[in-house]
């Protein structure tokens, strides 16, 4: 079982991870590849523990010098771009989704500006208000929006 300690070491782990890597030419044991693979299967799941998450990871293990490398770099590649596209196509499902369940107002000015490239005085002429309350309308479709997506289990990446 999962404990809300564990929860925070692993938390801890996915921090460090994201700032440090280390590189060496010792191989490592093949029960600490497995137990770092294992690890990365497992830490998508840590903060969505109560919503249901696709796996979309692939972990392969290749040592230095490998003559096959260069044929294995091309066709992860090749999966890599696949597996992004799915995953944007999916994201895309889930945002007209969540767009399906705001006002329609919220949806129309969402619409016209992100999908239709309209700019503010566009979408003012078309729905006969001031730039000022498109303005207004488009920050609280946006919030709202973002409220909708979250509750869908959605997480956004700040940089």
């Amino acid at each position: 079982m999962f404990t809300k300690e564990d929860a925070a070491i692993l938390d801890k782990v996915l921090e460090t991870r994201w700032t440090c890597r280390f590189f060496t030419d010792e191989v490592p044991s093949k029960e600490d590849v497995e137990e770092i693979i294992q690890a990365g299967i497992i830490s998508p799941y840590a903060s969505v523990a109560s919503k249901e998450v696709v796996p979309f990871r692939h972990f392969y293990v290749f040592f230095k010098g490998d003559p096959r490398l260069p044929v294995i770099g091309e066709i992860l590649k090749k999966q890599t771009a696949i597996d992004i596209e799915n995953l944007k196509e999916e994201q895309k499902i889930e945002l007209h989704r969540a767009m399906r369940r705001l006002k329609p107002e919220y949806a129309q000015v969402l619409y016209l500006m992100y999908f239709e490239d309209f700019d503010t005085a566009e979408i003012a002429r078309n729905k006969k208000k001031t730039k000022r309350q498109i303005g207004d309308l488009l920050y609280r479709a946006k919030k709202t929006l973002k409220s909708e997506l979250e509750k869908e289990g959605f997480v956004y990446e700040e940089y």
